[in-house]
């Protein structure tokens, strides 16, 4: 055997017996945190916040006495739809999903009290309930959104906000309409 066969021979071994070492200190892949604390309490309440107007839009959707508060009723069902499956995403990246989340979601008095009416009074304690929903659901984000240290959930908030903000713009706008019939 030559030196250069036992040098090539060595270098083998010893990259063979290296490679080793350095798989058993590789860092275990990413897992990003468990939602906890406020962050999984924050989350619960827009998960309810989606459910309860996901119902109320499809109350708007019967009851509404104009086409501008159906087509907001359905325009507020898929809005709220497609905010679960955002939160859905965002919980399946933390090894959770939605079904993790126990639904609370219950309908107090004011909400109840809305299947009671009808025609134009309809409309506008339905929108009225609308403008005041979506605002919680803002005051809440923005708070949460201060005191999160998730990067990613910050964005989702963010996300949240804008259509939340928007639905809420177009409550005010049924508002104003039912106030000038």
């Amino acid at each position: 055997m030559t030196n250069l066969h036992v040098f090539v021979m060595a270098a083998v071994v010893a990259l063979s017996f290296g490679s080793a070492d350095v798989m058993a200190a590789a860092p275990t892949p990413f897992q990003p945190p468990v939602l906890e604390g406020v962050d999984k309490s924050v989350v619960q309440k827009l998960h309810d916040g989606d459910q309860l107007a996901i119902q109320m839009g499809k109350l708007a959707q019967e009851k509404g006495s104009t086409r501008a508060v159906r087509a907001y009723g359905q325009r507020l069902a898929a809005d709220h739809t497609l905010a679960e499956h955002k939160i859905d995403a965002y919980l399946r990246k933390r090894g959770a999903d939605l079904s993790a989340l126990a639904s609370t979601t219950s309908a107090d008095t004011d909400h109840e009290l809305l299947a009671t009416k009808s025609g134009p009074e309809f409309d506008r304690a339905f929108a009225r309930q609308m403008v005041s929903d979506h605002q919680k659901s803002l005051d809440l984000i923005e708070s949460a959104r201060v005191e999160t240290g998730d990067d990613t959930l910050r964005v989702l908030y963010d996300d949240l906000a804008t259509a939340l903000g928007a639905d809420k713009r177009a409550a005010e706008d049924l508002l104003a309409a039912s106030a000038r019939t």
